[in-house]
């Protein structure tokens, strides 16, 4: 759309001897878009060079915006790689010294002093020191921005456990939504169970009185 409508500008304000037919503007428009520029045709009158000159500015913002895209997602992708792989390394480092998902929690509740279940910076870095696996303090410093989805500056056990043993996360989670479900199936029941052999709650029995006498 760019090349047909500065095509078709500069044709019109060119005279024949400059562009001699359209696929000549056409021609123009494209290498001056394409900032290619081989000077076999020019324009040579007012509105051609103003044609052009506009051309030129919108093609260059035309083409850096695909341009910063392209480099802004190749910079994301490169800083997911750097994170794939050190996420990959630690998992290797865990199983290689033995560490499983249930050894996770007793890990956490060493080293957490305020026993709240969750790991501040430092905690955590000491946790990566005190396991001995080979990850360096620049290194956990990494994995603890990874861990910490929320960004409260804590990482906790289902963070770490969504991380380094998805499978075993994901059968905590569905244990923990069946047994909600439990629960409440249980509830649900005992309250049928009481209705009948109890009867109706009381104001609903003094409301059908009422309803009665009336």
């Amino acid at each position: 759309l760019i090349v047909m409508v500065s095509a078709t500008a500069i044709f019109l304000g060119e005279t024949r001897e400059t562009i001699p037919s359209m696929p000549h503007s056409l021609w123009l428009a494209l290498v001056t878009m394409t900032t290619v520029g081989y000077g076999d045709f020019y324009p040579k009158s007012l509105p051609g060079y103003l044609t052009v000159a506009v051309l030129t500015f919108v093609s260059v913002l035309f083409l850096a915006l695909p341009v910063g895209i392209i480099g802004h997602e190749f910079t994301m992708t490169w800083k997911s790689r750097t994170q794939i792989l050190l996420m990959m390394r630690f998992r290797r480092a865990l199983d290689k010294w033995g560490y499983k998902a249930e050894d996770l929690r007793v890990l956490i509740e060493y080293v957490d002093v305020n026993g709240a279940g969750e790991l501040f910076f430092q905690d955590f870095v000491e946790l990566i020191k005190q396991m001995r696996i080979g990850i360096s303090t620049e290194e956990a410093s990494l994995l603890f921005g990874y861990f910490d989805l929320d960004q409260n500056g804590m990482v906790d056990h289902a963070e770490l456990m969504k991380h380094l043993f998805p499978e075993d996360y994901m059968k905590l989670e569905v244990e923990g939504r069946m047994s909600r479900s439990s629960r409440q199936s249980q509830l649900r029941v005992s309250t049928a169970m009481e209705i009948l052999a109890h009867g109706p709650p009381k104001e609903e029995e003094a409301l059908s009185e009422t309803d009665y006498e009336s």
